[in-house]
């Protein structure tokens, strides 16, 4: 299964993303763009999930939200026996971050935020993307790496990401439309790969017209020529977006809570008996089995 999980909403008509749609439903999962359209169209469909994207920024970033132009359908799940060939199409939201807005609220109580499946950041300043690697509810941090990075990708906020089941995005779009922009991507996306080991990071095509979209045996070939391990630079337009949208669906869902700890002393007579009798000292240290002893019994 494969998933496209950016296409430009702001920069794609009603008929443009009706076509971009059509051409991730054709594109063959195993074979190039040279095979003939009429081969194309006998063999499976490529894609099975995609998302249309909007950005929004600045301070009144969330004033900037609107009701998503798609009515979005429930992704695939993981456990199905066998692949579903239903075309899935979600919907994402893109908040660019940088110092003027880092205090925005990104959160799963925001109900502007609830809207939407995907929920992503892209930062554009260190101290937005430290932010965004450890405080931001989200489930993708989008890198502009198609310009002159404003911050060295460092590890630890990287590895902090990573530990909060977060993904890292690279737009290969931009790599078709533009030959400088080509550049800067594969050079700032060696930072990205020493940072990540090639885990958790997703291909997407940002699409803007139908033509920007390639078949999903093109993006895994492409992302080995950036410089991907084979393993991971499949798993970029497959499990690792799928994990994307498992952790979405755990943000949405779960509902944060605190638990307060307190003393069984401050307990009134009439409920101490609930917990039951606090085990001595002595019958601690006696009544241990720990699993070396386990294995020495064997």
């Amino acid at each position: 299964m494969f998933f496209d999980l950016n296409l430009n909403g702001q920069q794609l008509s009603s008929e443009e993303t009706t076509a971009c749609v059509s051409q991730l439903k054709t594109c063959n999962a195993n074979t190039p763009h040279t095979q003939p359209p009429s081969k194309m169209e006998m063999d499976p469909v490529g894609y099975q999930v995609a998302a249309i994207n909007t950005t929004v920024s600045g301070k009144n970033a969330f004033s900037q939200i609107k009701e998503p132009a798609t009515q979005s359908t429930p992704a695939p799940e993981i456990s199905q026996a066998e692949p579903s060939t239903e075309f899935r199409l979600l919907n994402r939201l893109t908040i660019a971050l940088d110092d003027s807005n880092l205090n925005l609220r990104i959160d799963v109580a925001n109900s502007k935020l609830q809207k939407f499946d995907i929920l992503a950041v892209s930062p554009r300043s260190e101290r937005a993307f430290q932010n965004a690697a450890s405080n931001a509810d989200v489930d993708i941090i989008s890198l502009e790496l198609a310009e002159k990075m404003p911050f060295h990708i460092k590890k630890g906020p990287v590895s902090l990401a990573i530990q909060r089941g977060i993904v890292f995005e690279v737009c290969y779009g931009q790599c078709i439309r533009d030959a400088n922009a080509r550049k800067s991507i594969i050079s700032n996306l060696q930072s990205l790969l020493r940072a990540t080991n090639g885990k958790n990071i997703i291909f997407t095509s940002d699409a803007m017209k139908g033509l920007d979209i390639r078949s999903p045996h093109d993006v895994i070939n492409l992302a080995q020529v950036f410089g991907m391990p084979d393993r991971y630079a499949r798993e970029s337009i497959s499990t690792a977006c799928r994990s994307a949208l498992y952790h979405a669906a755990t943000r949405r869902n779960t509902m944060k809570g605190v638990v307060s700890v307190e003393s069984t002393e401050v307990l009134s007579e009439a409920l101490k008996w609930k917990m039951g009798a606090a085990p001595t000292d002595e019958e601690m240290n006696s009544d241990f089995v720990s699993f070396g002893d386990m294995m020495d019994d064997d």
